[in-house]
């Protein structure tokens, strides 16, 4: 029975240690979903309603953080932009520098986190940035367009970042990514309306394909997550689905609806994607939401916990709170109206916080 016990154990052992870090953070994802959804906040290190943590020696107060400041404990989830990158900037568009940005995505996985990255380039026609639509700026940076050699270069400035993502021991650190969102809506430049859904899943694959190449990255999760409109069939919901190489299928989904609607809507797309993820394997996500100026007191038990009751879904990312614009604090932070509200969604277990999960 021990000689038995010990092959076992070694087996297993042999197993994980055959896994790339992509799988080994898709097989905790999937563990994870059966334990509950976990929390996350955009660029939660860096700023929150009314402060800011960025100085020019690097990040002044390294435990001022507003969910902390509500629930005494870190979102699971943290997500970072890497716009900016693809410019040679040092700092991404909302005035992050990449540096603070590396060192953050170090700490919150060291420390048992899970790490989402986003990506919001300018506009390669014109250089303007992503909400700047004019150009058929798609077309021009396929392979066959003359804007490709100006893409492959924005390409080669992430996969130097993705390179510099490695922990401590110097072991590359497994994340997600998630380009080109949000396709659905036509407010960015890669949206409906200025390109095809068959220009879109070119955009998409052809980026795939050029980081792994360039990079032989086994560490990236790559996410799609259609947003700007309800997806009440599955044919809707892979209108631009790019290929089988995405393992996260996941919709951005903001109330700016009544109530009754978002949680009508939120629970057809929770619906749809978890379907198709019954069927794929896949893991699901709800990877944005928030209400802007949000004014219901129970807006996260009574609405978006409500509406995804009963769904296995991996995280919800909740937007930034930006300390420059007091109308974009989408996440908790100490006085606002939910505050009390979202601090029981965590003691309840309706959101798993990073202690939950280490």
């Amino acid at each position: 029975m021990r000689k038995l016990f010990v092959s076992l154990f070694m087996l297993a052992a042999m197993s994980l240690s055959a896994q790339t870090p992509a799988d080994q953070l898709f097989s905790r994802l999937k563990a994870l979903t059966e334990k509950g959804v976990m929390f996350g906040h955009q660029d939660s290190p860096f700023y929150g309603y009314n402060w800011t943590n960025i100085g020019k020696e690097g990040i002044v107060n390294p435990d001022k953080n507003d969910v902390f400041d509500v629930c005494g404990d870190l979102p699971a989830v943290m997500g970072f932009d890497l716009g900016g990158l693809e410019y040679f900037s040092l700092r991404n568009i909302d005035g992050v520098p990449f540096d603070y940005e590396r060192a953050e995505i170090i700490k919150h996985y060291e420390r048992g986190g899970i790490i989402t990255l986003s990506w919001h380039p300018i506009n390669p026609a014109h250089n303007q940035d992503a909400w700047h639509t004019d150009g058929d700026a798609v077309a021009k940076i396929l392979p066959s367009g003359e804007l490709n050699a100006k893409f492959n270069v924005w390409l080669d400035e992430l996969v130097r970042f993705f390179k510099t993502l490695k922990d401590s021991k110097g072991n590359a650190i497994p994340f997600i990514f998630r380009p080109w969102h949000e396709m659905q809506g036509g407010w960015f430049w890669w949206g409906d309306g200025h390109c095809t859904p068959q220009q879109y899943k070119e955009l998409y694959r052809y980026t795939y394909h050029y980081i792994i190449a360039k990079g032989d990255f086994d560490n990236i999760l790559w996410a799609y997550s259609p947003g700007g409109v309800t997806n009440d069939t599955e044919k809707q919901f892979l209108k631009y689905y790019p290929g089988d190489f995405i393992s996260i299928i996941g919709i951005d989904c903001y109330q700016y609806c009544p109530t009754a609607d978002y949680i009508r809507d939120l629970r057809n797309e929770c619906k749809v994607m978890t379907d198709i993820a019954a069927r794929t394997g896949q893991i699901t996500a709800i990877t944005e939401f928030g209400f802007k100026n949000c004014d219901e007191k129970q807006w996260y038990t009574k609405a978006v916990c409500e509406a995804i009751k009963g769904y296995k879904i991996s995280h919800a990312l909740t937007w930034r709170n930006a300390f420059q614009d007091k109308g974009e604090a989408f996440g908790p932070y100490p006085g606002k109206l939910e505050e009390k509200d979202f601090l029981k969604a965590v003691k309840t277990k309706q959101f798993l916080m990073l202690n939950d999960i280490k």
